[in-house]
């Protein structure tokens, strides 16, 4: 019997332990076996900093971990600017409101989608640009009648802004990027 992760960000990351000790090898090996094999397969232990270039290139990898990047993180406080969507209350509760309503008519389109096998290519359209106004709606602009869109994103209104929001790592369309070259915030 395999034992089966519950949670899909295993099956969704890479993951790379540097420095692996003799001891974590000596746990790692008996318990790989009873991983799912495409969490294993995204498991790898490098032992040396030269072990790790062939899995990241060196100009992304900081100068401690052997590469070439000379950047060092750095705390950039919260402006008082930053809290101000949360306090709209109505605002959050409506744009919630129309999340809510997207997520309920992608949830009735899925449903209608899995009864027909995926081949009703009018339900794989719907399901398609519910699945984008609901990626608009939390990250870019929201969508109204007719198509136009309008700025009333809900993400700043849901969530608070971090130290990676300030330094770009996290930009507006809900991307993650790799911003370790820069060493000033935005």
């Amino acid at each position: 019997m395999r034992l089966r992760p519950h949670l899909s960000l295993l099956t969704r990351i890479s993951w790379k332990i540097l420095g692996a000790s003799e001891a974590l090898d000596a746990i790692a090996d008996p318990a790989a076996p009873m991983l799912d094999p495409v969490v294993r397969a995204k498991v790898q232990m490098t032992k040396s900093n030269a072990d790790l270039q062939v899995h990241i290139p060196p100009e992304h990898l900081i100068k401690q971990l052997g590469g070439n990047n000379d950047w060092e993180w750095e705390f950039t406080p919260p402006t008082e600017e930053e809290a101000e969507p949360q306090q709209d209350k109505a605002m959050v509760k409506k744009l919630t409101a129309q999340r809510e309503k997207l997520i309920q008519q992608y949830t009735d389109v899925t449903r209608k989608w899995a009864k027909s096998d995926g081949h009703d290519e009018a339900l794989n359209l719907t399901r398609e640009l519910l699945r984008n106004r609901l990626r608009v709606q939390s990250y870019g602009a929201s969508w109204s009648r007719g198509a136009v869109l309008t700025p009333a994103a809900l993400d700043p209104y849901a969530r608070g802004r971090s130290v990676y929001h300030r330094h770009g790592n996290i930009v507006g369309n809900g991307l993650v990027r790799s911003v370790a070259h820069r060493s000033k915030p935005r």
